[in-house]
């Protein structure tokens, strides 16, 4: 099947406009120089920015955030929508950018729970901090209907199937009829059931 793009770029706007300037009706540009432009702004940004925040300041935006937002933005160039000539190129500099957030040091959670308990986990790269000023309802739409939910988000079989075993293969769906002791027996220690 082939990808029809519909979109392209937009107007590159990098300076204040006053009600009666004539230079208002200003061309796209290209989609191309749209993704330099993102990429350029997320590298300015992450020269910026520091690799972390602590105190009252933590939460906020940092170096690691600006380059992974800058290799997502490399990654969809290089995606087949965008780069239907395959260049090989573009892929390697998705994943250059992608080392560059990697060598910052964020890592997998050894706990895959904590990655959603802890707000210091070394998976996180950007988060958006619980506030308590204005609350949230997170607990009432996700739990279930059986504890008072709304049940938004529900864990489904397909989902628990697309973790892997501990050696890369994929569950075979069997084991849950066939498994006499532990179904789960050399999962992914990701495999979070709910």
């Amino acid at each position: 099947m082939e990808l029809v793009n519909n979109y392209g770029g937009v107007p590159l706007i990098t300076r204040l406009f006053e009600l009666d300037d004539p230079e208002m009706m200003i061309k796209r540009d290209t989609y191309e120089d749209c993704v330099d432009f993102i990429v350029s702004e997320f590298q300015k940004a992450s020269e910026l920015l520091p690799e972390k925040f602590t105190g009252e300041n933590f939460g906020r935006v940092t170096k690691g955030a600006a380059l992974a937002m800058k290799a997502r933005m490399l990654l969809y160039a290089a995606s087949p929508l965008w780069n239907p000539s395959d260049d090989k190129s573009k892929w390697e500099a998705a994943a250059k950018a992608a080392e560059e957030v990697m060598a910052l040091g964020y890592s997998l959670d050894a706990d895959y729970k904590e990655l959603f308990l802890d707000p210091m986990s070394p998976e996180i790269i950007f988060q958006r901090l619980y506030n308590t000023e204005f609350g949230h309802w997170y607990d009432w739409y996700n739990s279930t209907n059986g504890w008072g939910g709304y049940s938004c988000t529900a864990v489904l079989q397909e989902m628990v199937d697309s973790y892997e075993m501990e050696d890369g293969t994929m569950p075979d769906p069997a084991l849950y009829t066939s498994a006499t002791t532990d179904p789960w027996a050399g999962r992914d220690p990701r495999c979070m059931l709910l």
